[in-house]
C-alpha cells in the first residue's frame, strides 16, 4: 500500500482525486456549517474526520 501511494504521489500512477473531492464536498460544507453554529460539536466532527483520514 505504501509503495502504491508513493507511486501516486510521484505521478507514476494517475489518481482520480477529482472524484474524491466531488464526493467529499457536501460533507465538508455540512461540517463548516456545523462549526459556525455549534463550535464544540463542529470540532468533534472535525476530529472524527481527522481520525478517519488517519486510518485511510
Amino acid at each position: 500500500m505504501l509503495i502504491l501511494l508513493g507511486l501516486v504521489q510521484t505521478g507514476v500512477l494517475p489518481s482520480p482525486m477529482h472524484d474524491v473531492e466531488r464526493l467529499s464536498a457536501p460533507i465538508t460544507r455540512r461540517q463548516a456549517r456545523l462549526r459556525r453554529k455549534k463550535p464544540l460539536a463542529g470540532f468533534a466532527l472535525f476530529g472524527f474526520g481527522y481520525v478517519l483520514a488517519g486510518f485511510g
